[in-house]
């Protein structure tokens, strides 16, 4: 099924303290029918997205590499790759 919303989070170096809350709370809601789009901004979390984007339990997420041009190139490439109805955007660092 097509997602209804599109959550796009870029992500540029940010420390795993962050990073992680972050996913968490997204991918944690209670919302139906999203998708989560990580744009790895040229960041060193490369690991950590990879081993998100691996994982069985979460076929709603994708992680993309991309080279770094800021936070609104990191955007507007997620928001090519976006399904949804609807966009909304979270920064790494938001989840806590």
């Amino acid at each position: 099924m097509q997602p209804k919303i599109s959550v796009i989070m870029p992500v540029y170096n940010t420390a795993r303290v962050y990073l992680k809350p972050a996913l968490k709370s997204v991918l944690e809601q209670e919302a139906e029918l999203f998708e989560l789009i990580v744009v790895d901004d040229g960041s060193k979390n490369q690991e950590t997205l990879d081993a998100l984007a691996e994982t069985e339990k979460y076929d709603n997420v994708s992680v993309y590499h991309i080279e770094n041009g800021g936070v609104s190139n990191a955007r507007n490439f997620g928001i090519d790759k976006a399904n949804g109805e609807y966009i909304v955007f979270v920064d790494a660092d938001d989840g806590l």
